[in-house]
């Protein structure tokens, strides 16, 4: 979620970001975990994609 507060990122920009991140503190398949902890939040509507090509990923923004 905090990269993605940053700025709309690409798939290939947001685990390139992810993994130079974590990458000195993680274990195993850092873009594999961060494909399959995005689909969490993308399902319950907290990040999606935008309609540009490539398509990019943002936070969705609520109206409360």
């Amino acid at each position: 979620m905090a990269i993605l507060s940053e700025s709309e990122l690409s798939h290939t920009e947001l685990m390139e970001k992810l993994y130079s991140r974590v990458k000195d503190n993680f274990d195993g398949g850092i873009q594999w975990y961060g494909e399959v902890v995005k689909l969490d939040p993308e399902a319950r509507s907290v990040i999606e994609r935008t309609k540009s090509r490539p398509e990019k990923y943002k936070l969705k923004t609520t109206n409360r």
